[in-house]
């Protein structure tokens, strides 16, 4: 794969709930295989990045040696599916001429990295896609958009704020999972939760 510079996505949380093992990950960073980090899919992934990047720090401290440490996690979920896609040159760091896609996570002791790998859904205090806010606690949302449209919910206890006049349709979130929720009936499924709470 590293002489082909073909990358990997690993997926651990599914790997582990599907096969009880994941990709030699180590083997694969000492060939010099890029690596990448995605939660891979609702029946058996994480609900988001945040949650399959502390499912991959936590199998992390299990392994002797470590085969990551914290800031390549954070890499591995950043700019380097960015690399892989191609698409680096407007997404996956924080530069100038990049898209503002950006997280604002609630502060913790130790390093910044740290404090990603170890964040959950509450600790999201604020979105920002293309350089508006579309997702955060309600007095940031309201202080930044004091005219928009803004749509609350309580996420693992805590309320957030959505940005209905953002992107999108500008419907309801609950207009948006009825809609979702009936044209997956019609399939024999249905939605995922939008978040895993601890």
């Amino acid at each position: 794969m590293s002489k082909s510079h073909v990358g990997l996505i690993w997926s651990p949380r599914s790997n582990i709930a599907l096969y009880g093992t994941t990709t030699d990950v180590l083997s694969a960073k000492a060939a010099g295989v890029t690596i990448g980090i995605a939660p891979d899919w609702s029946p058996t992934g994480s609900s988001g990045m945040l949650n399959e990047l502390h499912y991959a720090a936590q199998w992390n401290r299990w392994q002797t040696p470590k085969v990551f440490d914290e800031s390549e996690l954070v890499r591995m979920a950043t700019i380097v599916p960015a690399q892989l896609a191609h698409v680096d040159a407007k997404i996956g760091s924080i530069e100038v001429g990049h898209y503002a896609d950006l997280i604002v996570l609630r502060s913790r002791p130790g390093s910044a990295y740290h404090a990603i790998v170890e964040s959950g859904p509450v600790d999201l205090r604020l979105a920002i896609v293309d350089g508006e806010p579309v997702y955060g606690e309600p007095s940031m949302m309201a202080k930044l958009l004091p005219r928009a449209r803004l749509e609350t919910h309580l996420v693992c206890g805590e309320q957030r704020a959505l940005n209905l006049t953002s992107q999108g349709s500008g419907d309801s979130l609950v207009t948006t999972e009825h809609r979702l929720g009936a044209a997956l009936k019609a399939h024999k499924t249905s939605l995922a939760p939008l978040q895993e709470c601890p």
